[in-house]
């Protein structure tokens, strides 16, 4: 968000502007590997960009398909104390949306 102000100057007068323009990040980027491991860094699921989609929704999969999470407000808050290091797959559909395709990926986890 900005101000910007605009200043038209024509032949016989001029006429400013000043207005707020609100811009919103119009993509997500996905990790590829986060440490949930309780030190204070990396220790969630991270997706830059998520808080301009409110409603988002993340369903993680072991590399068998069987879902191990899901969350239909996703927060960037998911951090797991329980699985094993490895690789998991997730898909996550951005909310308040219907400009951006879920994300399908994977995600390496190291505790």
């Amino acid at each position: 968000s900005n101000n910007y102000e605009v200043i038209v100057t024509g032949l016989c007068n001029s006429e400013t502007a000043i207005s707020n323009f609100s811009t919103r990040a119009c993509e997500i980027s996905s990790p590829n590997v986060f440490t949930p491991n309780g030190d204070g860094e990396n220790d969630a699921l991270y997706f830059e960009g998520l808080e301009e989609f409110p409603g988002s929704v993340l369903v993680v999969f072991s590399r068998w398909g069987q879902k191990i999470y899901e969350n239909n407000n996703y927060q960037n808050d998911w951090s797991p104390t329980n699985l094993s290091d490895g690789t998991y797959f997730f898909i996550l559909t951005p909310g308040n949306t219907d400009d951006i395709a879920p994300i399908n990926s994977s995600i390496t986890i190291f505790n």
